[in-house]
């Protein structure tokens, strides 16, 4: 049964509904004044203010108009200017703009405007520069298997199987191609371009073609681009990110040795070219000069220079040394002397110099004796002075004046015969004081050229005041002494010198050659017939040398060969050993060729010697077999003088080859005369036609001025010698020989006469004879192939590859006067 209720709870609840229709007006009142309220009105509510709709209208216009002026601030700052000046003319202060950069690895600089200042807030990297430090996180799998150095060199070659570049989760495997003993060149490397697309799923393998560090290369080539180095080479060391991981544990290898180890394995190595040039005592010092050291390191490394040693003292009990490790000074390392003894860690020196460091001992100076490298590299006496050539120099001494005078020059050879010293004409006077020693100082001296007169010097040996002293050292060839007007003379192999005025006997026997070597020239004197007669013959050997012609204009063109040329008859005077030329200083040969010339048919001249198209490969000259220089002025006495000269003939104004020309020219005085030899070989490498190959030849005058003048021949008879030819006028009616190459002779009234034989030849049946009627000479001509030429009127031979002449003949001249 439900309870009803009582007047009392009747009379609560009318109570509560009361204050809950009170409330609900007031709610009422209060949602009436926010939602009709103006836009500065707010209402008070039991939570607080609450602001009419009309004013949060308005409240939220000023945000978004806040807004909008902060994105326009924003804005501002994204504009980009061209320059710092237009930006901040298109700003306001406070505001921000952008101007590019000039830098590659970015793009723009961010500067705010700061009361028309300009001032960088930050710098925008490129995309190149993303790329970069995105490559420096890149991991390679996978090494080299085999590096290794290429003998002589410092390239290498590498060799690897498949490698992997990792470029980051979720990107496909790079693969890189597989190389086997890929040859990079030092200062090269081997790379990969990450911007190539790949081949067959993997990158491609270049060798760079220039060096790393070549300016030719592109700024920032192999950092700032998309190259990826794999491996690369540089003086020996190695790197790249496939370069070979260093040795295991237990192996031994010198880059993970330690240094004093590595010190003490490799510096014993090492060798030191040089050797002292002087050598003195000083007391119980040792002083010591030489020229640059040079100190190798092995096949491929850089070898060190230690700078000349210039009277370095190295006192008792201490050691000169080169610290390979010290800086360079004029790109050498300097020696020094310890000051300290040579075995105490004191100045400069620390406990294990020597051994663990990369000192070197050069010299040490021990009351036991010497030690280092250079102890057994001191000068050591040599045989140079015995031999002087004094050619035709007079030597002569005058006690009077104590002066000692040669009028020509001198020749010392040097060891070995390779070289020679040629001293100057001149004279030396001694002091008036005794114990006095002249010598030639070979540290003054030269091998080229002549050496200066000052170059002899002298002095008491023990004359410590005088630097020019004779010493005894190995620099110094002693010459002549001077102890008084009673005890003099010459030292060593230095000639005897006889009195002033004393005259000059006659060196020369009859079958000397007197040889005067001139620039591009040598002469050889030999004696005529008559005995005691001045009249000797001069053959001169000259130099041609002239450039290719292309267009022929030079018919001599194309030659670089010595050979003979005039002879001349001279007069000697045998005081000074001179020789005068007679009849005007007219030859008696005029410069024609007398070894070899050439015809080819269709062709407009002769090729070899004086007509050009033959160029020496090489050239010698010899006396009684010992070789004296050309283009030197000296004068020499032997037996025989010979030319040797190998060389290529050409086709005809061209400069194509096709033969080979080796000769020997031999001059020496025999059966009264003038005896020339000559020894010739011709190989053919071209197939020629020729109308005459003349191998030996005699352009001996007619008359003396060519076409006028003294006779000098005309009169000549060949084997058999049946009859006398007459060869007195230009035009003489020619006599060929055809098949043979007979023995000639020529002679005339002058004294002067000439034979010719040639003792060996092919022996082709196209050879031919005959003496020329040219208006400049009677000129024999022995042609060994082909005689169509003048009036021979014999045929053609044509040569063939491979096909080889040799020749040899002998000329004989003289003057009975």
């Amino acid at each position: 049964m439900v309870d009803q209720p009582t007047i009392e709870a009747l009379a609560s609840y009318a109570g509560q509904l009361s204050e809950a229709a009170s409330q609900a007006i007031t709610a009422s009142g209060k949602q009436h004044e926010i939602v009709n309220g103006n836009a500065l009105t707010d209402v008070l509510t039991e939570s607080g203010p609450i602001p009419t709709l009309a004013k949060q209208a308005v409240l939220a216009q000023e945000k978004v108009t806040s807004a909008l002026s902060e994105v326009a601030l924003q804005m501002a700052g994204a504009m980009t200017y061209a320059t710092t000046a237009q930006g901040l003319a298109g700003t306001n202060n406070g505001g921000y703009f952008s101007v590019p950069s000039p830098l590659d690895l970015e793009t723009s600089i961010l500067y705010k405007n700061a009361a028309g200042v300009a001032v960088e807030t930050k710098r925008t990297p490129s995309a190149n520069v993303l790329s970069i430090a995105r490559r420096g996180n890149y991991q390679l799998s996978g090494r080299a298997t085999k590096a290794a150095k290429v003998a002589g060199t410092l390239n290498w070659t590498v060799s690897w199987g498949r490698l992997y570049l990792f470029t980051g989760t979720g990107k496909a495997r790079a693969n890189i191609q597989a190389v086997t003993d890929l040859l990079v060149p030092d200062g090269q490397c081997a790379y990969v371009d990450l911007a190539e697309p790949m081949v067959g799923g993997e990158y491609v393998v270049h060798v760079s073609t220039i060096p790393l560090t070549a300016v030719a290369n592109p700024p920032g080539s192999y950092i700032d681009d998309s190259k990826f180095i794999l491996f690369t080479c540089l003086n020996d060391i190695i790197g790249g990110e496939a370069c070979p991981v260093l040795p295991s544990a237990g192996s031994v290898s010198a880059p993970v040795l330690d240094k004093t180890l590595s010190n003490r394995s490799l510096r014993p190595a090492y060798q030191v070219v040089g050797r002292l040039t002087r050598f003195l005592l000083n007391g119980t010092g040792c002083v010591l000069s030489s020229g640059d050291l040079r100190i190798t390191r092995g096949v491929g490394n850089t070898s060190l220079t230690v700078a000349a040693l210039a009277s370095v003292l190295v006192p008792l009990q201490q050691a000169l040394y080169v610290d390979l490790d010290a800086p360079l000074v004029d790109g050498k390392l300097v020696a020094q002397v310890t000051t300290g003894g040579y075995s105490s860690p004191i100045n400069g020196l620390v406990a294990g110099a020597f051994v663990d460091d990369n000192k070197v001992y050069l010299f040490i100076n021990e009351t036991l004796g010497y030690s280092g490298v250079l102890a057994d590299r001191r000068p050591t006496a040599t045989r140079v002075g015995q031999v002087w050539l004094k050619q035709a120099a007079v030597i002569t001494f005058d006690p009077a004046t104590r002066t000692l005078s040669w009028s020509k020059t001198l020749i010392l050879p040097t060891i070995g015969g390779q070289s020679r010293i040629t001293l100057a004409a001149g004279s030396y006077t001694f002091s008036t004081l005794d114990n006095n020693v002249a010598y030639l100082d070979l540290d003054a001296a030269v091998t080229t050229g002549e050496t200066p007169v000052t170059a002899v010097k002298g002095g008491r040996y023990y004359d410590g005041t005088n630097p020019d002293r004779f010493l005894g050292l190995p620099s110094q060839v002693p010459i002549f002494y001077w102890n008084g007007p009673n005890d003099f003379g010459s030292l060593g192999g230095f000639p005897t010198a006889s009195a002033p005025g004393a005259g000059v006997p006659s060196v020369l026997a009859a079958d000397d050659v007197v040889v005067k070597v001139g620039s591009n020239t040598a002469s050889a004197f030999v004696k005529g017939a008559k005995s005691g007669s001045a009249k000797y013959l001069e053959q001169t050997i000259g130099y041609e040398n002239r450039p290719f012609d292309p267009t022929g204009a030079d018919a001599f063109g194309n030659s670089d060969l010595w050979h003979l040329k005039h002879q001349y008859e001279c007069d000697l005077t045998a005081s000074t050993m001179s020789f005068a030329r007679t009849r005007g200083g007219q030859a008696i040969l005029n410069g024609g060729e007398i070894e070899l010339a050439a015809l080819e048919a269709g062709t407009p001249d002769y090729i070899g010697g004086y007509h050009g198209d033959e160029l020496k490969t090489h050239a010698a000259l010899f006396l009684d077999g010992v070789q004296i220089p050309f283009n030197t002025v000296a004068t020499y006495v032997g037996k025989k003088l010979t030319l040797v000269q190998n060389s290529r003939l050409y086709r005809c104004n061209t400069q194509q080859e096709v033969a080979t020309h080796v000769k020997r020219v031999t001059l020496s005085h025999a059966d009264g005369g003038l005896k020339i030899e000559l020894s010739q070989q011709v190989v053919w490498s071209q197939s020629l036609v020729l109308k005459a190959a003349m191998l030996t030849m005699l352009p001996i005058k007619r008359l003396i001025a060519d076409t006028t003048g003294e006779v000098i021949t005309n009169m000549a008879m060949r084997a058999p010698y049946a009859s006398i030819e007459d060869v007195s006028t230009t035009g003489f009616a020619q006599v060929t020989t055809l098949g043979s190459l007979p023995d000639a002779q020529l002679w005339g009234p002058s004294g002067i006469s000439a034979s010719v034989q040639i003792l060996k030849h092919p022996g082709l049946p196209s050879c031919g004879f005959y003496i020329a009627s040219a208006i400049n000479y009677n000129k024999p001509y022995y042609s060994v192939a082909g005689s169509t030429v003048s009036t021979m009127g014999g045929v053609t031979h044509t040569t063939q590859p491979g096909e080889k002449w040799d020749v040899e003949s002998v000329i004989r001249m003289t003057t009975s006067l």
